[in-house]
């Protein structure tokens, strides 16, 4: 009995320490964390998520890497819990100088204030994970019904 005990009290701790910093560049870094997010929604939630991504993609530094990582969670865990979503299509790809990440579902869509923005705490928390790595965040409601989160982060070119 202690010994089993002993390995889940380590089983939690691996869980809180993968929870703290996600992105583990070692492994795969960002595409691996987002694969692994897409595969353990469509368990635990029990519905369609795939994650894509176009390439190559220049390397993301690791704090960029966990923002963008929380941000696609959040975008999911709203799609999951708000917005009774059956299919969330996460993709990863770039343009000429941004890394474009976007969270596509469809779902109800996201309620829009009388001044056009979206509400809610968790969306305040994406836009501030944003600013922080010099991107930009916009949540949208999709014309075919659902929502669209977009993050765009500048590729450093070095010049």
């Amino acid at each position: 009995m202690p010994f089993r005990s002993v390995n889940r009290s380590a089983r939690e701790a691996r869980a809180l320490s993968h929870g703290l910093n996600p992105v583990d560049i070692e492994r795969g870094g960002l595409l691996r964390a987002l694969e692994e997010l897409a595969a353990s929604t469509e368990v635990y939630a029990r519905l369609t998520c795939r994650f894509t991504s176009t390439g190559p993609l220049p390397e993301i530094d690791k704090d960029a890497s966990n923002q963008l990582y929380r941000i696609a969670q959040e975008a999911v865990n709203n799609a999951v819990r708000h917005a009774s979503a059956t299919r969330i299509d996460l993709h990863l790809g770039r343009t000429t100088n941004e890394i474009v990440l976007s969270i596509r579902d469809n779902g109800r869509g996201i309620p829009q204030r009388r001044d056009g923005t979206a509400a809610g705490m968790g969306l305040r928390i994406m836009h501030q994970r944003a600013l922080m790595i010099q991107g930009t965040l916009h949540c949208n409601p999709r014309p075919s019904g659902g929502t669209e989160v977009v993050c765009r982060h500048p590729i450093d070119t070095g010049t």
